[in-house]
């Protein structure tokens, strides 16, 4: 199992790696949004906060038939964590139901918002998009 500490130099790393991203993307499910017992491992909540502080589309992706954000169970937790304006920016964030029977139009629509999140960033002498995924080397750190 992969453990991360919970230290000043990984939250300066966190927050940096957010910066320098056009959007968010949170995996969404149904315990998600509940605080957990220690801090150390709260980067969730921590990554969809600074996200909102910085100004970041965050962008769900909607896992365990859930429907909305606005469930009752997910918005009980949103409260216990989150300011009102900070729920309002959450809840109406375009968000992508990952359906388990249709798994490429999930993905598909995922990349539609990823590209519309990074048109307000775009230089637009640069004409193809390009999506990299990196695998995190922790061991760095």
């Amino acid at each position: 199992m992969l453990e991360v500490t919970f230290s000043f130099d990984n939250l300066n790393l966190f927050k940096s790696a957010i910066a320098s991203s056009n959007c968010v993307v949170l995996l969404v499910t149904k315990d998600c949004f509940k605080a957990k017992e220690h801090i150390e491992e709260d980067w969730f909540l921590e990554e969809i906060r600074t996200a909102i502080s910085l100004g970041k589309k965050i962008i769900p992706i909607l896992f365990d038939k859930i429907e909305s954000l606005s469930d009752s169970s997910i918005m009980a937790e949103l409260n216990k964590n989150f300011n009102a304006r900070d729920i309002e920016i959450i809840v109406k964030s375009q968000s992508v139901p990952y359906s388990t029977d249709f798994p490429d139009a999930s993905i598909t629509k995922l990349v539609h918002f990823i590209e519309e999140a990074n048109e307000k960033y775009r230089d637009y002498s640069y004409k193809d998009f390009k999506i990299e995924v990196a695998k995190p080397n922790f061991n760095a750190y």
